[in-house]
């Protein structure tokens, strides 16, 4: 006993590692994140179980009151409907696979059509509605789980990543057929405008127009050649902006003559301070000729005066 305590212990231990494998975490989380959720699904299944048990069991403690002690039915009805509890059990094993439903139908079928009939509204109303949609609310509890998870959203990206990159990495193998390393552009677009390769881009969440803009995004350097490196990173680059490469192009154009806009504004703003500096110095010069002249005339007024004074 102590060994297989042991043992137990050991398997605990092994736990810890568990975020290791990707979706044994995915369920777990989704069975933890949902265990509210499901006490209110016992809950709902309880109620309407409940509910109709009460019906089934008046029904059959009346049966059995009135049989006689030669009715081959009224053992069964005992067993399967002898208390509340009972009864309750009886029609969720008769929903959940414990117990054929046909033998239950039976039994309400001997006490009255219309009991078989409330029966066959109960399974109805349990299978194809409480337990499925119980089913779909679990389902999408399960995926907001796995939404929320940040370890989860973490691995499955970095899935998704590597998935993308082998395919991007083969898809560059294909079209490189030179053995140098580079595709020029004429060539990638050559390539790229065949429409076996344009489903290969769709797949992947990469939509063009035509190979031009295509190349435009994707060689940085502009030296009329791409790399793996570029093609693999660019096309990266277009797939998380989730946006249309022919939308990333214009972009790249506004972007670019805003640029140029920007430029030519600040040289032209330039060119007016300089010639208002010119002007305003213009003036001020001007104003200090005035000033000296004015200076002077007035020290020639001045000294006229003091000489007719003295005569």
């Amino acid at each position: 006993r102590v060994v297989r305590v042991a043992r137990s212990l050991r398997m605990l231990r092994l736990m810890r590692y568990t975020h290791l494998v990707r979706k044994l975490r995915l369920m777990t989380v989704a069975i933890v994140n949902c265990s509210m959720m499901l006490m209110w699904a016992v809950l709902a299944l309880l109620l309407v179980t409940f509910l109709f048990a009460v019906v089934f069991l008046n029904a059959t403690s009346q049966y059995v009151s009135d049989a006689t002690s030669r009715n081959e039915y009224v053992d069964d009805m005992r067993t399967y409907f002898g208390s509340l509890f009972m009864t309750m059990v009886t029609l969720f094993m008769a929903v959940s696979g414990g117990v054929d439903w046909w033998v239950v139908m039976r039994l309400f079928l001997e006490v009255d059509v219309i009991y078989g009939l409330i029966f066959m509204l109960y399974v109805v109303i349990t299978v194809l509605a409480v337990l499925n949609v119980i089913n779909a609310i679990f389902v999408n509890d399960a995926m907001e789980s796995t939404r929320t998870d940040h370890d989860l959203r973490m691995q499955g990206e970095w899935e998704d990543t590597r998935v993308m990159l082998e395919r991007l990495t083969a898809i560059f193998e294909k079209m490189e057929t030179e053995g140098s390393g580079e595709i020029s552009d004429t060539s990638f677009i050559q390539q790229v405008e065949r429409e076996e390769l344009k489903m290969q881009f769709a797949l992947l969440g990469l939509y063009y127009s035509d190979g031009i803009n295509f190349f435009r995004l994707l060689d940085i350097d502009s030296n009329k050649s791409i790399g793996i490196d570029q093609f693999v990173m660019g096309c990266l680059r277009l797939k998380g902006g989730a946006l249309l490469i022919d939308t990333n192009v214009l972009l790249e154009d506004t972007r670019a003559l805003v640029a140029t806009t920007g430029r030519a504004n600040k040289k032209a703003i330039d060119i007016i301070g300089h010639q208002l500096k010119t002007v305003c110095d213009k003036f001020t010069q001007l104003e200090s000729e005035k000033q000296e002249k004015t200076n002077q005339l007035e020290t020639v007024i001045q000294g006229r005066k003091t000489r007719r004074g003295g005569l």
